[in-house]
């Protein structure tokens, strides 16, 4: 919910960015007091953060540890049947990345851990 609702105001598709950011955070923050090396925590916790304008606090919670990285990104292409996990260009014409900041930020970090992960550019 944290992630959904962080989108929406990162997206612009909202009349209520700034409550739906302080829900986005109370849920954050819940997912991660429940589940501390949680990814999926960690990624609600840097869509928060980039909701509220914090990019540089954002891009540690989108870092990982490579070895788990690599086997879920291997987990992601067996369960995705349209290919977009089996490289870097196939990911980026298959996502909406929203406004220059967005898009940015989405190469410098989340493009940058895949790389890390394993997943080729090509």
């Amino acid at each position: 919910m944290a992630i959904y609702l962080a989108a929406r105001a990162i997206d612009g598709v909202t009349d209520t960015a700034a409550a739906d950011i302080m829900r986005a955070e109370g849920f954050a923050e819940q997912a991660l007091a429940a589940s501390p090396r949680s990814l999926i925590a960690h990624n609600a916790k840097g869509q928060v953060l980039r909701a509220q304008g914090r990019y540089d606090e954002a891009i540690p919670e989108y870092e990982g540890e490579t070895e788990r990285a690599a086997a879920e990104l291997a987990e992601a292409r067996r369960l995705n049947s349209d290919g977009r996990f089996s490289s870097i260009a196939r990911l980026k014409a298959a996502k909406y990345l929203g406004v220059p900041k967005v898009r940015a930020l989405y190469k410098t970090t989340y493009l940058v851990g895949l790389r890390k992960a394993g997943m080729p550019d090509e």
